[in-house]
C-alpha cells in the first residue's frame, strides 16, 4: 500500500469538551499504525476496522482549548500523510439538515450538487438578535459566491445576505418577532459545487466584533479601543500600547467575542482627535489641532461631524478621510465650510449635455452603473 491520504474530515468541526467520532476519507487508510495530533490539547485514537478509503477516530479537544483550525495527521508503515485541519469551536457542531436544532449551534454543509442549496432549521425566541455567521473561505472552502438566507415557519424569506466586509463569507443579522421555527439557506450565486465547497454557520445570539473605534491611535502610547458589532455589551473595549508609526493589532478576547479577522489601527506622529458629540453644525464643530487628524461616528443616517482648524489665506490643504480603507462602510464626503457655515467653493459645476443612467446591467454579480452618452459630459 501507498503512503495514506486524507482527503477530507467527516464532520470537519468538533465541539471542545467533547469525545467525537471522526470519519477521515482518502486513500491507503488501511492499516493506519499511529494519529498524530499537532497540539497538545487535542488527544484521541484510531478506532478499529478502517478500509482503503476510510477509517475511524475519536478525538476530544480540551475545554480550554482556543476556537480556531489545529491539524491532524496519520502513519502507516508506507509513511505519513500530509496534515488536515480539524475546526475547533465552543457551539455544538450538527450536520443533520433533518433534525431541528436549539441555538446557539454551528452547522455543517457542503453544496455537492450545482444548484440545490442546503437548509437547517432551528427553534429562535422572540426578541432574539439572531446572528447567522458563514465561514467557507476562512476555513480553506473552494471558493465560494454564497448567498446566506433566513425563512420563517411558513418559507417566507427574512433576511439575506451574500457577502460582509469585502469577504464572500455571508454575516446575516436579523431580531426575531415571534417564536418558532426558522430555517437558514445556503446556495451559491454562481452555481458551483463539489464536495469541497464546504462552510459553517454559527447560529446564535452571538457577540461579534465587526469593526473597532478609533481607526488611529497616538505612537509610543497607551489608548483604548472601543469594540462594536453585534450582541456586545456596553463599554466593550480592548487597550492598545503602540510603538513606532505605522500599525498595531487590537487584541479581542477570543474567549467572550467572536471575530472575523484581526483588527488593526494605524499608529499615527500627529495629534489624534476623537469628536467630540454634538458636533453636527459649524457652530458646535469639535476644535481639532493641525496638522492631525479626528477620530469620528455616523452613527445616524443624517448625521454629519464638524471639525473646526485656524488656516491662513494662500496656504494649499490637503483634506482626506480614511474610511473604507480601513474597513469601514462608511462613503464619505468632505464639504469645507467657512467659519459662518457657508460653502467655501472650490468649482461650480452643471450639467448641460444630454445623458442617462441605465440600470438593466445591475444584477447579482454586476453593481455597476452605466451613464449612457457619458461622451457628451467629458467636458
Amino acid at each position: 500500500a501507498g503512503v495514506p491520504a486524507i482527503t477530507r474530515l467527516e464532520p470537519r468541526g468538533v465541539q471542545r469538551g467533547v469525545e467525537v467520532r471522526l470519519k477521515l476519507v482518502g486513500s491507503n487508510l488501511a492499516g493506519l499504525t499511529n494519529v498524530t495530533f499537532h497540539s497538545p490539547k487535542l488527544t484521541g485514537a484510531l478506532l478499529p476496522d478502517a478500509k482503503a478509503g476510510e477509517a475511524w477516530l475519536k478525538v476530544t479537544a480540551a475545554p480550554n482549548l482556543a476556537r480556531g483550525s489545529y491539524e491532524l495527521s496519520v502513519k502507516s508503515a508506507a509513511g505519513e500523510s500530509a496534515r488536515v485541519k480539524l475546526h475547533v469551536d465552543d457551539l455544538r457542531q450538527a450536520t443533520d439538515p433533518a433534525k431541528t436544532e436549539t441555538l446557539p449551534v454551528s452547522f455543517w454543509g457542503t453544496l455537492e450538487q450545482p444548484g440545490k442549496p442546503v437548509e437547517f432549521s432551528f427553534n429562535g425566541v422572540a426578541g432574539q438578535n439572531l446572528v447567522c455567521d458563514l465561514a467557507a473561505e476562512r476555513l480553506g472552502s473552494k471558493a465560494l459566491n454564497a448567498m446566506l438566507t433566513l425563512l420563517d415557519a411558513r418559507g417566507r424569506v427574512l433576511a439575506v445576505n451574500r457577502g460582509f466586509d469585502g469577504s464572500s463569507d455571508a454575516l446575516l443579522v436579523h431580531r426575531l418577532a415571534a417564536t418558532g421555527r426558522y430555517t437558514v439557506r445556503v446556495s451559491d450565486l454562481q452555481y458551483m459545487a463539489s464536495p469541497e465547497h464546504f462552510f459553517r454557520v454559527s447560529v446564535g445570539e452571538l457577540p461579534v466584533v465587526t469593526g473597532v473605534f478609533p481607526l488611529a491611535v497616538r505612537a509610543d502610547a497607551e489608548s483604548e479601543i472601543q469594540l462594536a458589532g453585534e450582541n456586545m455589551p456596553a463599554g466593550a473595549s480592548a487597550k492598545v500600547k503602540a510603538g513606532a508609526m505605522g500599525e498595531v493589532s487590537v487584541p479581542v478576547d477570543a474567549e467572550k467575542f467572536r471575530a472575523r479577522k484581526e483588527f488593526k489601527v494605524l499608529v499615527s506622529t500627529t495629534a489624534e482627535l476623537v469628536e467630540a458629540e454634538p458636533n453636527d453644525t459649524s457652530a458646535s464643530a469639535t476644535t481639532m489641532q493641525i496638522p492631525g487628524a479626528a477620530n469620528g461616528r455616523l452613527s445616524k443616517p443624517t448625521d454629519a461631524d464638524h471639525f473646526r482648524f485656524d488656516a491662513k489665506k494662500g496656504q494649499r490643504w490637503v483634506i482626506e478621510t480614511m474610511a473604507a480603507r480601513r474597513g469601514s462602510p462608511a462613503d464619505t464626503k468632505i464639504e469645507v465650510l467657512h467659519a459662518d457655515g457657508r460653502p467655501v467653493e472650490r468649482l461650480w459645476l452643471q450639467a448641460v449635455r444630454d445623458s442617462s443612467v441605465t440600470f438593466r446591467g445591475i444584477d447579482s454579480n454586476n453593481p455597476d452603473v452605466r451613464l449612457v452618452n457619458w461622451e457628451e459630459m467629458e467636458l
